[in-house]
């Protein structure tokens, strides 16, 4: 597998680590087990990054649609299917993750060098203690931590996109909504990065 883009120096520069943005999109609660102490969750997770090392003449770029400008070059069928492309993914992770099913991804390259990587995800994070002191009432906090699982911060720095790092997906009102039988409101995350 390729390395991160932050292994090697193109124009003589000082050697950086490569910034990965990331954020997570929550679509559902799914579920809340008091007695496991665990949620699961319905959510997206997504990075992106620049890697030098795709280069692509400007030819190339002008001739294809305008719309793949806006929205990138989907990549991923020739990385997952045919393994054409040896491409960087970093590799990370939730540590309080227990489980989590794949569903779908998509891999967009774009022109300035920027790959975007969606992958949407059943998550299933642990929680060592739950206040239940008011039950139904109760406000759990669940925390996710990300880490790259093989690189330190001297080559893979992670950052979110916002402040907020977690976004909630509206409701048909539009508001940000997370919440299964009154148990937990939509507050049920702190992040800790």
């Amino acid at each position: 597998s390729l390395l991160p883009p932050s292994m090697f120096r193109y124009d003589g520069s000082a050697y950086a680590p490569t910034i990965v943005n990331v954020t997570i999109a929550i679509n559902t609660l799914i579920k809340v087990d008091d007695v496991s102490t665990q949620v699961t969750l319905d959510l997206w997770f997504r990075q992106y990054w620049r890697d030098d090392r795709w280069y692509f003449p400007d030819e190339m770029w002008q001739s294809m649609n305008p719309a793949v400008h806006r929205e990138g070059m989907e990549i991923a069928p020739y990385i997952r299917n045919s393994n054409q492309l040896n491409i960087w993914l970093p590799d990370t992770y939730i540590i309080e993750a227990v489980e989590a099913d794949f569903v779908s991804e998509l891999i967009h390259l774009f022109p300035n060098r920027t790959i975007f990587w969606s992958r949407h995800f059943l998550v299933t994070l642990t929680e060592p203690q739950m206040d239940l002191h008011d039950y139904p009432d109760d406000t759990q906090d669940f925390t996710i931590t990300l880490q790259s699982f093989a690189y330190s911060t001297d080559y893979v720095l992670l950052s979110f996109i916002n402040h907020h790092g977690i976004v909630f997906v509206p409701d048909s009102s539009g508001q940000p909504y997370a919440s299964l039988n009154q148990l937990c409101k939509s507050h049920i995350l702190m992040l800790l990065f």
